[in-house]
């Protein structure tokens, strides 16, 4: 699959619920087992982590931020220090 087509859908999202949508079609699409969309920076919210989308289960979510795991995963750190999804 390609990855400029998405791109180009996350940045022409309306709603919250395209972006879940599509989040749920890539997954389905790519064969993987689960994806998450976070932004951290976006200008028109004043909070910090303004967009977390997430195929996960409730209680796979729910121990993550219990646990703080934002803080140890790679993926997330490494992803912090880019520019585009």
């Amino acid at each position: 699959m390609e990855v400029e087509p998405i791109i180009d859908a996350i940045q022409h999202a309306k709603e919250m619920s395209d972006l879940s949508a599509l989040l749920r079609e890539w997954r389905d699409v790519s064969g993987l087992s689960h994806l998450v969309y976070h932004a951290v920076d976006v200008p028109i919210s004043d909070r910090p982590n303004p967009v977390l989308l997430l195929t996960y289960d409730q209680t796979w979510v729910k121990r993550y931020f219990e646990q703080d795991y934002f803080s140890l995963d790679p993926v997330v750190l490494s992803g912090s220090k880019g520019f585009v999804p």
